[in-house]
């Protein structure tokens, strides 16, 4: 059935909570159905061109054909959109370190889109002269307690140099350890 592989690589991505491998074998499959329906297609228009007007037989096949190269490229490209937009709200939730998990998810041009975005949201930062990934919702309290999970180093805060060591806890400025436990090397104690 025409469209069947589009639909599946919608399914997967729907069922998935965050963001699956990319499915470059299933895009692929995309590609080459779609151009198996312009063979016919194209046969159609210029061998029976004079009779398309009359004859509701051909007129069908030409829909049929081009309405199924529509929804295949209608499937890719929500795919790929859809990746996409999971791409920027992850950049969003965790911060410019992407993980290791999602970086193998990642194909070579998400890869490539994701570090052109990253530098495009660092230079509107610098030139506005405000992150605009420190906080995602209005802080309660102006400092936080948190506990260390992955060794930190040292931190520079207004008080001074503060070590992080894993499994101490911490009193901290909120914007000092805000990367870090979107990173998650810290943990937030509430």
């Amino acid at each position: 059935m025409h469209g069947r592989r589009g639909a599946e690589l919608l399914e997967e991505l729907r069922k998935t909570k965050w963001l699956p491998p990319y499915s470059e074998s299933g895009i692929r499959q995309i590609a080459a159905e779609i151009k198996e329906l312009l063979e016919p297609f194209l046969e159609i228009i210029t061998a029976h061109r004079a009779s398309l007007q009359n004859d509701p037989r051909y007129i069908s096949g030409v829909v049929v054909f081009y309405r199924s190269v529509q929804r295949n490229k209608r499937c890719a490209l929500a795919y790929l959109m859809n990746r996409l937009r999971r791409i920027v709200a992850f950049r969003w939730l965790f911060g410019q370190a992407a993980p290791a998990r999602l970086d193998q998810n990642l194909s070579g041009a998400e890869r490539q889109f994701l570090l052109k975005y990253n530098a495009l949201l660092g230079e509107y930062c610098d030139a506005v002269g405000l992150d605009l990934t420190a906080d995602q919702s209005p802080p309660r309290d102006l400092y936080v307690e948190v506990r260390v999970i992955a060794d930190c180093g040292d931190i520079l805060t207004e008080a001074g140099p503060v070590a992080l060591k894993p499994g101490t806890a911490h009193f901290l400025k909120r914007t000092d350890v805000e990367h870090l436990i979107r990173q998650g090397s810290l943990q937030h104690i509430l």
